[in-house]
């Protein structure tokens, strides 16, 4: 295991509704690898109104157990890069682990690509 070279794999969700709470994309983790969660970007391709919009990345579990995103309410075509990223040693994603990426549904209109970037050693 070698923390100093992991291997980044970057997950992009295209045109995904985040109006409505529900997981985006159910993941598997490479096997005998770990890994952390080290970015999260969104990008709206339709505007989100009404309120913000929580993406989060965890378990079944724990939907937020590794990095959480809060999408404010935007207009097309802008950038949300402000993740929380934790960063405590429970927060790493077990050796060939499910992972989820899930939207908790808060805005009442809201499309974009979803884009999460994992180093896994």
């Amino acid at each position: 295991m070698s923390y100093d070279n992991p291997t980044s794999v970057t997950y992009k969700l295209e045109n995904v509704t985040i109006s409505t709470a529900a997981v985006l994309m159910h993941l598997v983790g490479p096997t005998k690898k770990q890994g952390r969660v080290v970015d999260i970007g969104f990008v709206t391709t339709t505007a989100t109104t009404g309120a913000a919009t929580e993406l989060r990345v965890g378990t079944i579990a724990d939907p937020d157990a590794y990095a959480t995103i809060s999408i404010p309410v935007q207009a097309i075509n802008t950038v949300t890069t402000d993740a929380t990223i934790l960063t405590t040693g429970h927060n790493l994603i077990p050796v060939s682990s499910y992972f989820q990426i899930a939207s908790d549904g808060g805005c009442t209109a809201g499309a974009g690509t979803v884009i999460v970037t994992v180093d896994w050693f």
